[in-house]
């Protein structure tokens, strides 16, 4: 699933559509962003299978006038 578009309550609504903890994604790109209005975003949520495993991911990226934002946040633990 991937959602574009060009405001900051299209960019939450988007988050919040993905399903994959909204609250915590949706804090995270916000408190990064501040309060520069967001110019373009792109949400691309995506499911993979591992093994006996389902891991989910969601990428979030937002261009404002002088910045590009990337967040990303998955299940799986950083490697050591």
């Amino acid at each position: 699933m991937a959602k574009t578009g060009t405001t900051t309550q299209g960019l939450r609504a988007a988050i919040e559509r993905s399903g994959y903890y909204p609250a915590l994604v949706a804090d995270a790109v916000e408190s990064a962003v501040g309060r520069e209005p967001v110019v373009s975003y792109l949400v691309h949520q995506e499911t993979t299978f591992d093994s006996n495993e389902v891991r989910r991911h969601v990428t979030v990226l937002v261009l404002t006038a002088t910045r590009f934002v990337v967040s990303h946040t998955d299940e799986q633990p950083a490697d050591p």
